[in-house]
């Protein structure tokens, strides 16, 4: 599994990254994981509550703002989206029949 992780600011991306888990993913593990990539990227860690956690189990991503940071960042937002590859045979309609 991977998680792209992009920072915004207006609408351009400034900053993308795709980080490997090892093994399967835990939306509980988000504060692991986004350390690594916190400090990979050298930017601070965001504060992180239920609604991340939550928009990860149900929708795959989240966004972190600014106001969800302590230290300023040179960023709008933090988006963090679970990367899964496709099956390309299940894409495939015949391969269905």
């Amino acid at each position: 599994m991977k998680l792209w992780i992009k920072t915004i600011n207006g609408e351009k991306i400034t900053n993308s990254i795709l980080y490997e888990i090892q093994g399967t993913y835990d939306p509980k593990n988000l504060i692991e994981y986004l350390t690594d990539i916190c400090f990979g990227l050298d930017i601070p860690r965001p504060i992180i509550i239920d609604k991340h956690i939550k928009e990860m189990e149900n929708f795959n991503h989240t966004i972190f703002k600014t106001s969800d940071f302590v230290e300023s960042v040179d960023f709008d937002k933090l988006w963090i989206e679970l990367a899964i590859s496709k099956n390309k045979k299940s894409d495939n309609f015949y391969s269905n029949l």
